[in-house]
């Protein structure tokens, strides 16, 4: 069987689309595939296929969020939805008196609204009708979310874990039991009120929280869950970003996660626009640096794939303005470590992944040359990818499908091992560097910043104008200065980058220009030789202690000329043209000895 053309249902949306709207086909599609007798596997393979290809789907709808419509409406068309009943779910807003009915990511059979008719099991007088009245007093109310086994209860706005609700309800269960009881006549009371008796024993009320988990009126996947990538909880409703609006929280929405932030489009703060003229006096830079916060803050599963990193000096305001982000985005966002980039796939467990798969934004805090990022794992945390993970103390694995953008905040830049081209296009640089003394930039002001709600929503109001201003994607207009710092660490992700910027770091490899130097007099032997500079970077890699592979002296050679640019010169020796290396490094000891290179003029 073939696919229906998604792409020609996409074009036929024009150039601009919104989510909605682009959800609205995918869905309708997956219908369409469904009739065909299309296998769920097979579309979803095509689906892959076609994001990756598609502009428009591309960038403005996460791959793992499209799957999971994809399933929901594979599950609705068994149930006898239509390609229009799906495209409308997304499309057409649900009246105020049925929002609890319409919920487009859930099964037909399984939506949790108390006005609905009773179906399936009856309220008799027994465990089953105990467990079908449970059901029905929870929907809306109440969910049990089956692949964790937990039950969350509608609380002010937002879906939250209660491990206590559903004995809880079996209370609720008995007092209605009780009202029938009350309602009905003659031996019927009786019956009824001597039922309310028996259900009051433990037994009974454990039974009804174990049929609960079976109940489908109110079972939810996890992958149900804050799907929305057009809602925002926030501390006064819930904002959608399609419009800017601050609309009610609701049931059907099906979010777990929240800022405690309210969202006030006039908040401003004098703290927060003194911090951001001093440390990012440029507004264009200003701009893309917010962008690139908001993207990530705001797309779910890393549409375009990006890899951030955020680099500057100690003192530039980096680590306050990503600490104020994570403080400001509340549930949405949170910090990792390396190790969720560990290149370690076996089975044991991966709490750290866990912890994060399932932000939006995930930061990682003053990485170094010593991290060690490997290559494929940074591909299938940037490109939404499954991976399998082990929970603690279980033997259960876990696929899922990353839906974090990483942010890493650095003083330089992490080694990727084996970093190949696709990992450099995800790559994007941005530099705050503008440095204050340490007097100005105290650890008092970074926290009183961080911690001031009025700074706090101040910058939420300033990540959702820029979001909307750049439609919703990854911002476009990357200042120059970036671009060339992306190019330059492009270089540093290689191991024979990372050993040069070490010696650069250091001051152990200095770097003339041949022509002055020569022309003032200085000798090309005080140029370092292709073998003692060879010895540095075989010390380098036995300290490094990454595991890197050991290049041979010709591979080494071959690199400094190809990828660097490097010249070699004949004197006595073979020497690198205009390096100089110093004669007291730590392994001098164990290399041919050369004399020290003098200082060149005005050093």
């Amino acid at each position: 069987m073939s696919t229906p053309d998604l792409v020609q249902m996409i074009k036929s949306l024009g150039d601009e689309p919104s989510r909605r709207a682009l959800h609205g086909e995918v869905a309708a599609w997956a219908v369409s595939c469904h009739g065909a007798g299309v296998a769920l596997d097979t579309a979803t393979a095509e689906l892959t296929t076609l994001w990756d290809g598609t502009p428009p789907l591309q960038d403005r709808a996460a791959l793992a969020t499209l799957e999971k419509i994809l399933r929901a409406a594979y599950r609705n068309a068994e149930q006898g939805a239509t390609a229009d009943d799906e495209r409308g779910r997304y499309l057409t807003p649900p009246p105020a008196d049925q929002a609890d009915a319409d919920i487009i990511t859930l099964p037909v059979d399984r939506r949790m609204t108390a006005a609905a008719p009773r179906a399936g099991l009856s309220e008799t007088a027994s465990d089953t009708g105990n467990i079908a009245r449970a059901a029905r007093l929870a929907a809306g109310r109440v969910c049990y979310v089956i692949e964790k086994d937990i039950f969350i209860e509608w609380v002010d706005g937002l879906w939250r874990r209660n491990d206590r609700v559903a004995m809880d309800l079996t209370l609720r269960v008995i007092d209605d039991i009780r009202r029938e009881a009350e309602a009905a006549s003659g031996q019927g009371a009786d019956r009824w009120a001597s039922w309310a008796h028996q259900s009051e024993a433990l037994p009974r009320r454990e039974a009804i929280v174990r049929g609960l988990k079976t109940a489908q009126r109110i079972a939810v996947s996890v992958h149900d869950l804050d799907t929305d990538p057009d809602h925002v909880v926030v501390g006064n409703g819930t904002l959608h970003l399609g419009t800017g609006e601050l609309i009610e929280s609701e049931p059907g929405h099906l979010n777990t996660r929240c800022t405690p932030v309210d969202y006030d489009p006039e908040a401003a703060s004098e703290k927060l626009d003194e911090f951001l003229d001093l440390f990012l006096p440029d507004r264009a830079e200003r701009s893309y640096i917010l962008g690139v916060i908001a993207y990530a803050a705001f797309t779910i599963g890393n549409p375009k794939k990006k890899l951030i990193v955020i680099l500057g000096d100690t003192n530039t305001g980096k680590s306050t303005l990503m600490e104020l982000a994570l403080r400001t985005l509340g549930d949405y966002a949170g910090s990792f470590n390396v190790s969720v980039f560990r290149g370690n796939l076996d089975d044991r467990a991966r709490p750290d992944l866990l912890a994060v798969a399932r932000l939006r934004l995930a930061v990682a805090f003053e990485a170094s040359r010593r991290w060690a990022l490997h290559d494929d794992q940074a591909k299938k945390m940037t490109g939404g990818d499954p991976i399998l993970a082990r929970r603690m103390r279980s033997d259960e694995m876990i696929e899922l499908y990353p839906e974090f953008t990483p942010i890493i905040v650095t003083n330089a830049m992490p080694t990727i091992i084996d970093a190949d081209t696709a990992v450099k296009k995800r790559l994007d640089v941005s530099l705050m560097d503008t440095q204050v003394d340490a007097d100005t930039d105290r650890q008092e002001a970074r926290d009183e910043l961080v911690n001031d709600p009025e700074a706090q929503r101040a910058l939420l109001v300033l990540l959702v104008e820029v979001f909307l201003a750049n439609g919703g994607r990854f911002p476009r207009d990357t200042p120059q200065r970036f671009l060339e710092a992306t190019m330059r660490a492009f270089d540093d992700l290689t191991p024979v980058g990372q050993f040069l910027g070490d010696l650069h770091e250091t001051g152990q490899l200095i770097e003339v220009d041949p022509l002055e130097y020569e022309g003032q007099g200085y000798a090309r032997t005080n140029y370092v030789t292709a073998r003692a500079l060879y010895a540095a970077y075989t010390q380098w890699v036995a300290e490094d202690r990454r595991g890197r592979e050991h290049l041979g002296i010709r591979q080494l050679n071959d690199k400094l000329r190809g990828d660097y640019g490097w010249e070699t010169t004949q004197s006595g020796d073979q020497r690198w043209r205009g390096k100089l290396l110093r004669s007291d490094l730590p392994w001098s000891a164990d290399t041919p000895q050369m004399a020290p290179p003098p200082a060149p003029p005005d050093w």
